[in-house]
């Protein structure tokens, strides 16, 4: 209701000031003074004069009513919360014009910002280094990363000549950067001793204190020592060569040469060097010449050692020789046909004879008959081949096997009867009538 109130007195209030201000300005129009022409002298008129009464006093009454209004409003109304004071902008400074003249203008400070926190992070531990005398040589670095997985990012490797004190050109630089906890060094001479050390780098960037350092030596590539005790035996087909095997550090194997023609130059009738210290020419003869030098990784090779191939001699040892042994049954049988008149001879399953020599070659003689069957023939446990030794006719002194090119030394010859290959009937007989050896 009181609002109600005020909203008409405020109404009135404004109306009677709206018509008071147009009287006012419609006597305005009026001339104060004016000369009056027919009487000689000045007539002054008063504004209020002009201004009835009535009006006057209601406009009086209007105004007293409009002022009690805004008192009234004034006591009822809420205090208003104290204005937040607005701070302006920091004038720019310019660039150009630093130091006095700008002394007195106050520039914003950026925001302050806190500083990453710094990871700490441990030098590796046990690096170790070794040298490979492969093909192609390196250095095999290994080394225990000393710190949480999460808190490395990845490793610098360093390097540098054991015997050089001094650094040139300013702080050693890292060779590499590498993830993993080993590195491959292929950037190496043959005959120096490098000096390795290994730090981490964390995931904000901080590298650590270096690793213990180590010392590497790589070897030489001096000629190696040539090959002792080369041996080359013709025998059936082929050339046999042998020599002593070599302990050598660092060695990549051995090649073999052969003259080419009567030029004096020497072909190598090898591919790849020879890990074995052995070779055997399947087109060799007796008379040929040979030969052979060791190799090492950097290849460089030894002095040549020649031989010529020398006629091998045929050893033979007959069924019942001490250096046959056997498991299961063996029978001795005589016949007009073997070497010497008898044959050994096995049908079960699971019969194996063992025939043990030294030499670059082995042929086994055997009798061929219609009650015969099969066997596996083996050298040094490696299969060499399934036999059938069954024929309608008897045939003496068949040479079923037949190995060159052996390795000189000690050997096993292995024959186990299958107890099956005979066509005709239910014999499997499988028999030796002698060995021979070159």
């Amino acid at each position: 209701m009181k609002g109600f109130k005020k909203h008409i007195a405020a109404s009135i209030a404004i109306t009677a000031v709206f018509v008071v201000c147009a009287l006012t300005l419609s006597v305005a129009a009026v001339p104060v003074s004016s000369p009056d022409e027919n009487s000689g002298g000045t007539q002054v008129h008063s504004v209020a004069s002009l201004v009835p009464d009535e009006i006057i006093t209601a406009a009086g009454e209007a105004s007293a009513a409009l002022t009690a209004v805004e008192e009234e409003a004034a006591v009822e109304a809420p205090q208003a919360a104290d204005p937040v004071p607005v701070t302006a902008p920091a004038p720019d400074v310019p660039e150009d014009n630093p130091g006095k003249d700008n002394a007195d203008v106050e520039t914003a400070k950026p925001p302050s910002v806190e500083p990453s926190p710094v990871l700490i992070i441990n030098p590796p531990k046990d690096l170790a280094g070794t040298f490979i005398p492969e093909k192609e040589p390196y250095i095999q670095l290994t080394w225990d990363p000393n710190n949480n997985k999460k808190v490395y990012s990845y490793f610098l490797v360093y390097r540098k000549l054991a015997d050089d004190d001094v650094v040139q050109d300013g702080p050693t630089k890292p060779i590499a950067k590498t993830k993993k906890a080993e590195y491959e060094d292929y950037e190496i001479k043959p005959g120096c001793t490098y000096r390795y050390w290994v730090t981490a780098v964390s995931r904000t960037g901080e590298e650590s204190e270096p690793s213990k350092a180590i010392e590497v030596e790589t070897y030489a590539p001096v000629p190696p020592v040539a090959p002792a005790n080369v041996t080359a035996v013709a025998i059936d087909p082929g050339v046999s060569i042998d020599w002593d095997a070599s302990s050598e550090r660092g060695l990549a194997g051995y090649n073999v040469y052969e003259p080419q023609g009567s030029s004096g130059k020497w072909s190598k009738i090898n591919d790849e060097p020879l890990v074995d210290n052995h070779y055997y020419d399947v087109e060799g003869l007796a008379g040929s010449v040979y030969a052979v030098a060791c190799v090492n990784f950097y290849g460089v090779e030894s002095e040549y050692v020649k031989v010529e191939a020398a006629q091998s001699v045929a050893v033979v040892y007959e069924e019942n020789d001490p250096s046959i042994t056997v498991e299961g049954l063996w029978v001795e049988e005589t016949y007009e046909g073997p070497t010497n008149g008898k044959i050994r001879v096995a049908e079960d399953t699971g019969s194996n004879l063992y025939f043990t020599f030294k030499g670059n070659q082995v042929k086994m003689i055997v009798a061929n008959y219609w009650t015969c069957g099969s066997a596996n023939v083996y050298i040094d446990g490696v299969f060499v081949d399934t036999i059938n030794q069954y024929s309608a006719d008897p045939i003496y002194q068949v040479v079923d096997v037949n190995v060159p090119g052996l390795k000189s030394g000690k050997h096993v010859l292995t024959v186990e009867v299958l107890g099956s290959g005979n066509p005709e009937g239910d014999y499997n007989f499988v028999n030796i009538d002698a060995f021979e050896v070159r």
